[in-house]
């Protein structure tokens, strides 16, 4: 099965409109993001960890049927993702 892309970047900033596979293209937290393509929230908090660390280093991530890709390392996409792994480090 091919893997769906999706970009993690506001349109408002950019107007990107990548995310045509599922009618978003805002995501305002790593949560929503997460639950767009249908992650378990049941999983290791160390997955999430993995998942924001390969976003933050390398700008790509693959999730389950997804290619997440950081398609701006700007400063909001990183501060959004850094937030969430403050969460699961607490």
């Amino acid at each position: 099965m091919r893997k769906k892309n999706i970009y993690l970047e506001a349109k408002v900033k950019g107007n990107y409109e990548h995310i045509a596979d599922i009618e978003k293209d805002l995501f305002i937290s790593f949560w929503d993001l997460m639950e767009t393509v249908n992650h378990s929230y049941e999983v290791d908090n160390n997955e999430y960890i993995d998942i924001i660390d390969e976003l933050v280093d390398l700008g790509n991530a693959t999730v389950g049927d997804y290619y997440i890709t950081l398609d701006n390392q700007n400063v909001d996409n990183l501060e959004l993702l850094n937030e969430a792994k403050k969460e699961f480090l607490k």
